[in-house]
C-alpha cells in the first residue's frame, strides 16, 4: 500500500469499514438477510410495531425500499403487518416471535462479527476504537 494512503484516516477507516462490512454481510447472509433487513429487525424490537413511513425515516430509507425490505422479511416470518388501531389506512409492523428468534442468532452473528475484525485489539484497545467510532458518527 502507497504510505500517502497509510497516513490518512479517512483511506484507512475506509478499509477498516471495508473489511468490517464484508465479514458482516457474509454472515448474515447465512442467515439469509442483509444488513438493512438486520437494522429493520432491530430497530423493531427496540420501538414495537411501527408504521414503515416512521421506520423509513427513521433509518433514513426510501418509501420502495421500505415495502420492498418489509415484503422479504414477511415473506421469511420475521415481522407482520396489522392494521394501526388509530388508522384505519395506516399498517403497523412488528416483529413476530420467528423473528425474535432468528434477530437472537443475528445479534449472534453480528457480535462474532465484531470479534473478528477487533482480533488483533486487546479489549481495552476494542472498548476505545467503540468510543472513538461513536464520536466520530455522532452518537
Amino acid at each position: 500500500m502507497p504510505p500517502v494512503l497509510m497516513q490518512s484516516t479517512g483511506f484507512l477507516l475506509g478499509r477498516a469499514a471495508a473489511v468490517a462490512r464484508d465479514d458482516f454481510r457474509a454472515r448474515l447472509t447465512t442467515h439469509g438477510i442483509n444488513a438493512k433487513h438486520y437494522t429493520v429487525l432491530c430497530y423493531l424490537a427496540e420501538r414495537g410495531p411501527q408504521s414503515q413511513t416512521a421506520i423509513g425515516s427513521a433509518l433514513a430509507l426510501d418509501r420502495t425500499t421500505m415495502v420492498l425490505l418489509i415484503d422479504e422479511l414477511e415473506k421469511i416470518d420475521a415481522v407482520e403487518r396489522g392494521h394501526d388501531a388509530n388508522n384505519r389506512r395506516a399498517y403497523l409492523v412488528d416483529v413476530t416471535p420467528a423473528g425474535r428468534k432468528l434477530l437472537t442468532r443475528l445479534v449472534r452473528a453480528a457480535t462474532s462479527s465484531d470479534r473478528a475484525i477487533q482480533s488483533a485489539l486487546n479489549d481495552k484497545e476494542a472498548a476505545q476504537l467503540h468510543a472513538l467510532l461513536l464520536r466520530l458518527v455522532g452518537a
